[in-house]
């Protein structure tokens, strides 16, 4: 990768240098050349000018005609008018009447073959001659074919040269005798015209011509070459690159004649020309390729092919000057392929820098390392442990691999050493215990003792089966007795704990299994790929949305955001559940539309409140009206999302306002209207007995004034009245405390309210289930309302759960009864069916057992058991084979 200040100009010298390099190599030579055979092959010889040369072939029978045969042939071709005869060959029964006859002519011409040339002395071999022709005073000419370039013959020689002697070839003669003077050529060779393809000299049999076949037409004018086909000697020339047949020497000799006859010697462009039009190229291509893309400059590259082939075949065919253009097409290539080159090292650098510098961004900001990433993975996962449980001191054990032992994983206030089973070997006790039961086992001594006491555990870590490991820990007894079902919740967290370790040790396995610098390098996959940070970065970018997703349905807050059109852009699952519930299709109706729908509020009100979010950027804080059959409460808030300026600034999008959206949320108040119920609930009790008492005393006061009572039943009757006001005294103060409490400190949690109340909600709402086997629910009530210590929902939960334990266990058609009464200071919820029941045993391990169960309602109501007994209540239950399921509630009374 160049970093050069001067990229282009570098590549565009190197380019020009090395094009110019092996074109004097002779690189280019053969494709040039292919081309040029192209060209002469399949372009017609239309616009040529009528043959001077007509060939006539003869046939290997008569090489040893006599006179009879060839001075009649003469003595035909002039009296039809030939201006030249050339015999290829010099016949060798020929008397000496045949040669002084040619030598009379003075038309003929015999050509001498040249068989090779002395590599010492330069001489050239030529083919022995008749001694007949010898002694007459014949022309005499050299006829030679130049050695064929890649298999094809397409040049001609003008001279040969040895020793300070010049010889002119067969071609070169018979035009200074057909012209008079010989043609101008300046280089050594020519390029034989072969323009047209073969068949554009007229040729004949010897055959023909003694049988009177020729016309004056076909030979007035006309060089006649002479010639015997000979197939050893066959060659192949352009025209028959795509044929079976090959040229003979005649046919050769007579193209090459008629090349310099018609004058349509084609000059070869001289280096120079060729190296200024390369260097021509190559700027012009990178300056151009610059302002395009790399598609259009592909496109470009190839017309450019397509004209500089077209420009050297016109100069070719109409201006007889061959310009070879292999030159021209590497040196283009070569300039795309260091545009496109620098462009992809350019893009990728740039988008390198890019991807990582992302990467950075979004690591700094909003990426957290993943649990199987981070250095110390276990120490998340023992201090989350530790906050649950409030362990002493804690050990993860793995296995390991192909061993019966195992190993530490990760420590908290202990180290492996103080394990006092030496061997470690899980297939001993106490790990086998642990493994036959498949939950935590007690342990005694396990970890070396400590000063404080504690209850040490032992407890397999399985996963599908598998035993990957254990989990040692010790606890204060205290802490196991504040959870009933302490045991069935480390149960939990072991199940959690194998399976991040599963997964912990399949990531190590496949990092460790990933390619070595010796395997990429043999992949060519040695450095960095750009795609793998693409991918990472993508991976980073989904993580954080779909984090920010999973944020925002979590919230409790229902949310829309609407565009400055009034159109839906995001709503999270809250709100889309809310408003699905209530027949309401967030999708399909506006800002506006939802605000009146929600509200109940005019048109005109809700535009103009829009009006002023989006202009005056004011927030709004409305009452949901549109929601009554919800007994939840709401209010609905309206604020503009305003744009970060940073990010405007960066960013090709623009919104109107600099506004983002138009924020929609519905926030729920029914924890504040709890809050406000639970204490006006206690306040109307308070309200309603101390009524009841002051109406009972005005009651026995005016008794006594209007009846006339003994002492005996004055005093009696103060007696009642004394008790009704310290009764309400005792009330008022006890009740003004709780009144006076600050139910936001979470106070609420063990508060005077009326369970009886949270019994027919549950009921309201479980009626429907109830209903679809037939039963049904039988409620005994006390005439007096009596408030309990508990708190009012999970109340509610708590009821909810009994009565789903009952109906599921109940038989068709039977009745939940429900009676209460009140003894000892508490009021008793008894809750029963008539059904199918179970053993009394199994059902006590279900309600406070350390079994896990896999009855999602009795899990809920175990979870329920640690709040009834803050409220210093209690929860026990019954059931029978056959007969049924008892559950009783106690809770203690307010008053």
């Amino acid at each position: 990768m160049f970093k050069q200040k001067y990229y282009g100009l570098n590549a565009g010298v190197g380019i020009f240098l090395a094009t110019l390099l092996l074109s004097v190599l002779g690189v280019f030579s053969l494709p040039n050349l292919l081309l040029y055979d192209v060209f002469t092959s399949y372009t017609p010889a239309v616009g040529k000018e009528r043959p001077k040369v007509l060939l006539i072939e003869v046939d290997e029978k008569y090489r040893s005609a006599g006179d009879d045969v060839w001075i009649p042939l003469i003595q035909s071709l002039d009296s039809l008018g030939a201006q030249q005869i050339n015999f290829m060959f010099l016949p060798e029964n020929a008397t000496v009447n045949f040669y002084q006859e040619s030598v009379r002519m003075e038309k003929l011409l015999f050509a001498q073959k040249m068989i090779s040339i002395s590599k010492e002395t330069f001489i050239p071999k030529l083919v022995p001659i008749p001694d007949i022709a010898a002694e007459t005073k014949i022309k005499k000419v050299i006829s030679y074919i130049s050695p064929p370039v890649y298999g094809v013959s397409r040049k001609q020689l003008t001279e040969l040269r040895y020793q300070d002697e010049i010889i002119y070839p067969f071609e070169m003669e018979a035009a200074r005798h057909y012209n008079g003077k010989f043609p101008e050529i300046a280089d050594e060779s020519f390029l034989v015209d072969f323009v047209g393809g073969a068949g554009t000299l007229p040729l004949i049999g010897l055959e023909k011509v003694l049988d009177g076949d020729l016309v004056p037409e076909l030979v007035n004018g006309r060089s006649i070459v002479i010639g015997i086909v000979e197939q050893d000697d066959a060659i192949i020339v352009p025209p028959l690159l795509n044929h079976d047949e090959l040229f003979s020497p005649l046919v050769f000799h007579g193209y090459a004649l008629e090349t310099l006859l018609s004058d349509r010697v084609t000059i070869e462009a001289e280096w120079y020309i060729s190296a200024v039009l390369i260097l021509l190229i190559v700027t012009l291509s990178l300056m151009a390729y610059q302002r395009l893309d790399v598609s259009l400059s592909i496109w470009l590259t190839l017309i450019l092919l397509g004209i500089f082939s077209a420009l050297s075949w016109f100069l070719l065919i109409h201006l007889q000057i061959w310009q070879p253009v292999a030159e021209f097409g590497f040196a283009q290539f070569a300039a795309l392929v260091v545009f496109v080159q620098r462009k992809m090292t350019r893009d990728n650098v740039a988008l390198r820098d890019l991807l990582l510098e992302t990467s950075t961004k979004i690591r700094e900001r909003v990426f957290l390392p993943s649990f199987y990433e981070s250095s110390d993975p276990w120490s998340q996962v023992l201090s989350m442990i530790n906050q649950s449980l409030d362990l002493n001191r804690v050990i993860l054990l793995e296995r390991i691999p192909s061993d019966h032992r195992v190993r530490e994983v990760k420590a908290l206030n202990c180290v492996f050493e103080d394990i006092h089973e030496m061997r470690r070997d899980y297939e001993r006790t106490p790990y086998s215990t642990a493994i036959l039961k498949n939950g935590p086992i007690v342990v005694s001594e396990y970890l070396s003792s400590t000063d404080s006491d504690e209850t040490q555990y032992l407890v397999p870590l399985v996963h599908t089966g598998n035993v990957l490991g254990f989990w040692a820990f010790g606890i204060a007894p205290d802490r196991v007795k504040e959870r009933p079902n302490f045991e069935a919740i480390v149960h939990d967290f072991a199940h959690q704990i194998a399976e991040l370790l599963h997964y912990r040790q399949q990531w190590l396995s496949k990092q460790t299994n990933s390619l070595s610098h010796v395997q990429r390098f043999l992949q060519l996959d040695a450095g960095t790929q750009v795609h793998q940070e693409l991918n990472k970065s993508i991976s980073l970018v989904e993580m954080r949305l779909n984090g920010l997703e999973d944020f925002l349905n979590g919230l409790s807050t229902s949310a829309i955001l609407y565009d400055l059109f009034g159109r839906v852009i995001l709503v999270n699952e809250t709100m889309v559940k809310l408003l699905e519930d209530h027949r309401i299709l967030p999708y399909e109706m506006t800002a506006v539309d939802l605000i009146t729908r929600l509200t109940g509020m005019e048109l005109s009100n809700v535009r103009t409140l829009i009006e002023n979010v989006v202009i005056e950027r004011s927030h709004s804080t409305l009452m949901v009206n549109g929601l009554e059959e919800d007994e939840s409460k709401y209010i609905l808030h309206i604020s503009p999302l305003l744009k970060n300026a940073a990010v405007q600034m960066s960013t090709d999008m623009y919104t109107p306002f600099n506004l983002s959206g138009i924020l929609c949320e519905l926030i729920n108040v029914t924890t504040v209207k709890h809050i406000n119920s639970v204490k006006e609930n206690l306040a109307t009790f308070v309200s309603h007995q101390l009524y009841s008492d002051m109406y009972a005393i005005k009651e026995l006061s005016e008794k006594l004034d209007k009846e006339d009572f003994n002492r005996g039943e004055q005093i009696q009757f103060l007696q009642l009245i004394r008790e009704k006001i310290d009764g309400s005294i005792k009330m008022l103060q006890k009740s003004d405390a709780y009144l006076n409490k600050d139910l936001w400190n979470g106070e609420i949690e063990n508060y005077p309210v009326d369970a009886s109340a949270a019994i027919i909600s549950a009921t309201t709402v479980m009626e429907e289930k109830a209903a679809l086997r037939g039963n049904t629910f039988q409620c005994e009530f006390p005439d007096q309302v009596s408030l309990v210590f508990a708190d009012a929902d999970e109340t509610k939960k708590l009821f909810m759960i009994v009565l789903l334990i009952l109906l599921q266990d109940a038989a068709e058609n039977t009745a939940i009864t429900i009676h209460i009464e009140d003894q000892d200071g508490f009021m008793i919820y008894n809750i029963s069916n008539t059904g199918f029941g179970m053993p009394n045993e199994r059902f006590q391990k279900y309600l406070f057992g350390t079994e896990h169960s896999s009855s999602k309602e009795f899990r809920c109501l175990r979870s329920i058991l640690p709040h009834v007994m803050i409220w210093g209540g209690q929860l026990e239950g019954y059931s029978e084979i056959g007969s049924g399921t008892r559950i009783t509630v106690k809770l203690k009374q307010f008053i």
